[in-house]
Parts: structure tokens; C-alpha cells; sequence
């Protein structure tokens, strides 16, 4: 964290009647501001004011249906929730004190599946008011699964390994395994029964966070867990949500099934997951998506550091093929979900 000129923040910070007395700089368009009636959170977020319109009514809508751990919008002056730039649109939100979840306490998981599964059972019935942009990703998982399926095989393909040699070792050595892992998330996903959960979604008028992994939670003086950041709150499936909270959470603790389970079932405590949403958990967790956006990263940009970066982030993936393989056996076997 660094301190900033206060000029610009404060130029930003009158659209509120906001006057800060000090401002922080967390990263990039992300200030802590410091003010005489406490902290806030000034943002730049890439969604259009519209967009953030809708952020707004679902987080309004969430007030009124008792779910309020979350980190609200402050209104403009005009009423606005929030100042479209040439630079972007810029919010502020409450700033929540508080700590990130340790991945390692169970304590701190089963707080943050709770409050998730809470979020859940509240993000019904949502009737955005006109001039708001919904984000809907309801139904679009099938053009999502294929497409990262088409760029593991691109990329395991010899004519991808010729272009690019100094991939060629750890892909050819992992070409089969990763073409595997794509087929059968694509399996699960033909074969289970998405569409009509997608159709009940939005019968029900739905919505999910959208990046709800540990790093969207506070843990608050109490000990319970608030979620933030909800520029990608968009209407989709809510086990999307429990997958970025699980996938987030065992990746740091060496791909343990126990870790897995435990959020599932401190999720379903509060708020049951059913069993046609199981295949669909499972397949987004043998997804290579996340090797899928790396390698394509690694194609589109020039020689030099960046480059460099992607590169041994795509060794490291393949690197924990084996913890991979194993959780994803184990917990398989714990859903009763043949892949």
C-alpha cells in the first residue's frame, strides 16, 4: 500500500460530498479514503453505469430480504450508484473492517459457505428497476465448456508445440491428461440436467456473485464472514458460486478433498444442494479453465517479463497434475458422481 496525491482522489471523491483527509492506494483504481465520517472503499470497476445499476438493485433487494452481510454502495450526490468517467465508472462502498479468511481454519470456511449459502437463499425474485443492465450468464456453459475444450486440444496439438518450444516438454508430457480433463468436464456437463435448472434459475429470478473465492470475504470482528466486491454479481446457477469459493480455498491447502467437503457441507447446512447440482459442481472442478486462460495469455503476448510470468504460472499448474488427479477422485467418490 502506498500513499497517493490527494487531488485526483478528491476530485473523484466530490461526486459523493465526500472530503478525504487521506487516501491509500491497494491496487490499481482501488483506494482505501480516509474521511472525517470514517473509511470507505473508492473503486474503478470496467462495468458500465448501467451494470452497476443492477449491482445496486440486487444488493438493495438482498437488504430487504434480511441477508445483510455485504458491503453496500454509497449513492452520489444525484442519487447515482455510481460516476461514469472517461476512465472508466467509479464506486464507493462501505469499507468493512476485518481480516481475509484463512484457508487453513475451518472455522473461517465453514463462515464463509454459511454466509454464502445465506446470499444464496436471499438472491431470489430480483425485479431490477428500468435503465439497469443485468448481467446474465444463465445458460451459457455449454459454449463456455467447449471452448475451453477446442484450446486444450489446440494447444497439445503439434503444431502448437512446433510454434512455441519452450512449451513443448511439459505439454507433450501432459498433452493426454489435460485432453482428458476437458472431455470428461463436458461429459458431466451434456449429461446432467443444466438446462432445466437453468430454466427454474430464471423462472426464480436469480443471482450469484460471480467471484465469490476467499478473497471476497471479510472476516469481521465477530468472526463471521461478510461477502464484498460484487461488480460481477450477474443471474447464474448458484453452485458457479460454491465452485470459486471451493476451487479458491483447496488450491492453497495442496488439493485436499476433506477441504472440499467441509465447505460443501457447511453450504448445505445452511442451504442444501441438490443432487442434480452435484455433476455440475464436479464438472466446473475438472474444468482446465484456468490452463486454458494461461496458455492463451501466453500466445498473445510478446517476449519479455510478463511472458516469462505466464510461463511458470502454466509449469505450476501442471506441476500439481497428481494432487489434481487425486482430489478430484477422492471427491468424486464423496458426491457419487462417476466423471
Amino acid at each position: 500500500m502506498s500513499a497517493v496525491n490527494l487531488a485526483h482522489v478528491k476530485g473523484l471523491a466530490a461526486a459523493w460530498g465526500i472530503r478525504p483527509s487521506r487516501a491509500i492506494l491497494l491496487r490499481d483504481g482501488v483506494y482505501r479514503v480516509e474521511t472525517p465520517r470514517g473509511p470507505y472503499c473508492l473503486k474503478r470497476v470496467r462495468q458500465p453505469l448501467g451494470a452497476v445499476k443492477f449491482v445496486r438493485d440486487a444488493l438493495e433487494h438482498l437488504d430487504k430480504r434480511g441477508f445483510h452481510r455485504i458491503s453496500r454502495f454509497v449513492p452520489t450526490r444525484r442519487g447515482l450508484p455510481g460516476l461514469a468517467t472517461a476512465g472508466g465508472t467509479w464506486v464507493v462502498v462501505e469499507w468493512i473492517g476485518g481480516r481475509s479468511p484463512n484457508v487453513k481454519d475451518r472455522e473461517d470456511l465453514r463462515q464463509s459457505a454459511l454466509t454464502l449459502a445465506q446470499f444464496h437463499r436471499a438472491a431470489r425474485g430480483l425485479r431490477p428497476r428500468p435503465g439497469s443492465i443485468p448481467q446474465d450468464f444463465l445458460g451459457t456453459w455449454p459454449v463456455i465448456f467447449r471452448q475451453v475444450q477446442r484450446d486444450v486440444h489446440r494447444a497439445t496439438s503439434r503444431a502448437f508445440l512446433h510454434e512455441h518450444p519452450l512449451l513443448a516438454r511439459p505439454l507433450s508430457a501432459n498433452a493426454g491428461w489435460l485432453c482428458r480433463q476437458a472431455d470428461k468436464a463436458l461429459r458431466l456437463l451434456s449429461g446432467s440436467e443444466y438446462h432445466r435448472l437453468v430454466a427454474e434459475r430464471r423462472a426464480e429470478k436469480g443471482f450469484c456473485h460471480g467471484d465469490s473465492g476467499g478473497g471476497n470475504f471479510v472476516i469481521d470482528r465477530g468472526g463471521r464472514a461478510v461477502l464484498i466486491d460484487f461488480e460481477t454479481l450477474r443471474s447464474e446457477l448458484r453452485v458457479y458460486d460454491l465452485f470459486r469459493l471451493i476451487r479458491r480455498s483447496i488450491k492453497r491447502t495442496g488439493w485436499r478433498a476433506d477441504s472440499a467437503r467441509w465447505i460443501l457441507e457447511s453450504y448445505s447446512h445452511e442451504n442444501p444442494v441438490t443432487a442434480a447440482e452435484l455433476p455440475l459442481l464436479l464438472a466446473w472442478l475438472y474444468l482446465p479453465a484456468k490452463f486454458a486462460r494461461l496458455i492463451n495469455r501466453y500466445t498473445i503476448l510478446k517476449k519479455g517479463p510478463e511472458r516469462d510470468k505466464t510461463l511458470r504460472k502454466l509449469n505450476r499448474y501442471l506441476a500439481r497434475r497428481e494432487e489434481m488427479d487425486r482430489f478430484l477422485n477422492d471427491f468424486g467418490r464423496y458426491l457419487g458422481v462417476k466423471a
